[in-house]
């Protein structure tokens, strides 16, 4: 408490710290102000695990968004090819049903419709692998956006050790003067 009430007379000779208090008063007003000073840094901290959860969150939904959307491309294109096919197969029976009137073929003797494009061995794989690309992508820039936060908050952990060994400083400085003049 000695210690408190040597502070409280120091400051009070410091015109510019402003600060007229004694003893308990002084010792509960520093007090508050640690525990404000506490109370903005963990909002601080928590408001950046908020947005990296957010950030986090954000990638894993735009990489099933894509996924999904390319398995319906997938799909509609299957059936825009099975469309295509079957109107070709009505216009091909239709052209041998004009051509060939009096002769009676049985359809399935007509050869099945061909397509000029040449088919792959797994329809949408391109696609797949471009959505899964970006998906990667997304997380590589979420994890950087990661590590700038945490460069961030060791900058910020840095400042604030400075600030209290300055705060240590002054006041040893303080103490010593006091103690010098007595």
């Amino acid at each position: 408490m000695k210690v408190i009430e040597d502070i409280a007379v120091h400051c009070g000779a410091n015109l510019g710290f402003g600060v007229n208090k004694l003893g308990m008063a002084l010792r509960n007003r520093f007090g508050m102000l640690a525990k404000e000073f506490k109370k903005d840094q963990c909002r601080s901290m928590r408001k950046s695990e908020r947005e990296r959860i957010l950030l986090d969150v954000i990638a894993l939904t735009n990489g099933w968004d894509e996924n999904i959307e390319s398995d319906n491309n997938i799909k509609q294109a299957k059936q825009r090819k099975a469309t295509k096919s079957s109107e070709e197969l009505m216009r091909r029976l239709a052209m041998k049903e004009a051509s060939d009137d009096d002769s009676q073929e049985d359809v399935s003797d007509l050869p099945a419709a061909k397509s000029s494009r040449k088919r792959s061995a797994e329809p949408g794989r391109a696609k797949k692998k471009r959505t899964e690309e970006k998906r990667r992508y997304d997380a590589d820039e979420a994890e950087k956006r990661r590590q700038y936060e945490l460069k961030l908050e060791g900058r910020r952990k840095k400042a604030n050790e400075e600030r209290e060994k300055r705060m240590f400083e002054f006041i040893r400085t303080t103490l010593i003067q006091k103690n010098s003049k007595e």
